[in-house]
């Protein structure tokens, strides 16, 4: 199991929506939700998912991630002669970008 980063030293949450407001080119506002109300609705989308209901937006297993706090990769788990090409502002916008294409 290889473990791969963008190579920044992590990220906060005001980070990730930095990044959300320059691929989007729109303020985003940020707003709290209870760890519980995560977890519920991560429930609900791996439910949906077994019933064969379509592809969740969040699964509980990224509700337990997203819970976890900081973490980083294992720098000594990296590929061998690997080294990140996109960072989280690069990432944020070409999946935005994908996302648009594919309505």
């Amino acid at each position: 199991i290889f473990e791969i980063d963008d190579g920044a030293d992590g990220h906060s949450w005001a980070d990730v929506r930095s990044a959300g407001e320059a691929a989007t080119g729109r303020r985003l506002r940020k707003i709290s939700i209870p760890p519980s109300l995560i977890r519920i609705l991560g429930g609900l989308g791996s439910l949906t998912s077994k019933l064969g209901l379509g592809a969740p937006f969040l699964t509980y297993g990224k509700a337990r991630e997203m819970l976890v706090g900081d973490w980083l990769a294992d720098q000594s788990r990296r590929p061998p002669n690997w080294s990140p090409e996109v960072s989280l502002q690069l990432g944020f916008s070409r999946t935005l970008a994908c996302y648009r294409e594919r309505r």
